[in-house]
C-alpha cells in the first residue's frame, strides 16, 4: 500500500531479541509459520496482512493507536 517505509520509534525497541520487519518488505506468509506475530498499525497494510499472515501463525495480534 506504501513504497515508502514509515518506522515508528518505539521506546525500548533496541532491547527486543525476535524479529522486527516492515510490510514493506514482507513477502510470504509462509515465513510466519508456528510463529506468534504482533502486527503494529491498523492502515490497510496492517489489516491485510494480518489477514493473510493468521492462516499460518499461531497467534497474531494487532496493536493500534487511535487518535
Amino acid at each position: 500500500h506504501n513504497a515508502v517505509p514509515r518506522i515508528p520509534k518505539i521506546p525500548g525497541i533496541e532491547t527486543f531479541s525476535g524479529k522486527t520487519m516492515h510490510s514493506h518488505d514482507y513477502r510470504r506468509p509462509e515465513d510466519f509459520s508456528g510463529k506468534t506475530v504482533v502486527a503494529l498499525g491498523s492502515g490497510p497494510s496492517g489489516i491485510d496482512l494480518s489477514i493473510e499472515i493468521s492462516k499460518y501463525a499461531n497467534r497474531i495480534y494487532l496493536s493500534h493507536n487511535h487518535k
